[in-house]
């Protein structure tokens, strides 16, 4: 009886370790679910969850930990076993501040305050930087002068609700809602880039004495240069 008192409870302790162990391996997971702190996941997360659906729980949750960890954007995530086959799935993803890329190709970067691609879309809501070339590759930088134009069409959109700008050589062209192209340039201090436009749009639609320029007549800001040159 001692004997069986002792070995009971550590067969008991085996059978539960095993279960643990095979069971999860004998799942087939047919339902598959996934939200973020912002809604439901975004359609490339989506994508891949749902390709494992019909795997085993152990395969499914082994997979989409590697495919997570690989994404710069995701920044936690958490599954949840529900019975008897649905998964579902959890996570917390970066915030992205820009996007930058072709509205012909319909490929975006989706760009955190760093500059450092967190996803790939093929559309985005965020302000955004057009170039002719291709968008950085997940987990890549934007060079130092994209930066500095996303942070300059991000503070137009506050001020402006313009929300886009296009990339041209060695300068930044955003298009006012009145119709004004302004051209910056693409390093230097943005603060005071932003003031220089704000004081001359003020000036030229308060009609300012001074003002030499009848701002119905301007077409574009150029503000590359020391002095603004209005055409």
């Amino acid at each position: 009886m001692k004997f069986l008192k002792v070995v009971f409870p550590i067969f008991v302790l085996f059978l539960i370790a095993a279960a643990v162990y095979f069971i999860p391996g004998l799942i087939k997971i047919w339902e598959l679910s996934c939200e973020s702190q912002y809604g439901p996941c975004n359609r490339t997360v989506q994508d891949e969850i749902f390709s494992y659906q019909g795997k085993s729980l152990t395969e499914v949750k082994q997979g989409l930990s590697e495919f997570f960890k690989s994404q710069p954007g995701i920044k936690e995530y958490l599954f949840q076993f529900k019975l008897p086959n649905r998964l579902l799935v959890n996570i917390i993803e970066a915030k992205a501040k820009y996007a930058i890329g072709s509205k012909e190709k319909q490929t975006f970067a989706l760009v955190d305050a760093d500059g450092v691609s967190l996803r790939i879309d093929s559309s985005t809501n965020l302000p955004v930087l057009l170039t002719s070339g291709n968008p950085p590759n997940l987990g890549e930088k934007v060079n130092p002068r994209e930066l500095f134009a996303l942070e300059l069409v991000y503070r137009i959109f506050s001020l402006y609700q313009v929300k886009e700008g296009k990339l041209e050589g060695e300068a930044l062209k955003v298009l006012l809602p009145d119709g004004i192209e302004v051209v910056f340039p693409l390093e230097g201090d943005r603060d005071e880039l932003i003031g220089a436009l704000e004081v001359i749009l003020t000036r030229l639609k308060s009609g300012a004495k001074d003002s030499k320029i009848d701002y119905a007549s301007v077409k574009k800001i150029d503000l590359r240069f020391k002095n603004p040159v209005l055409q």
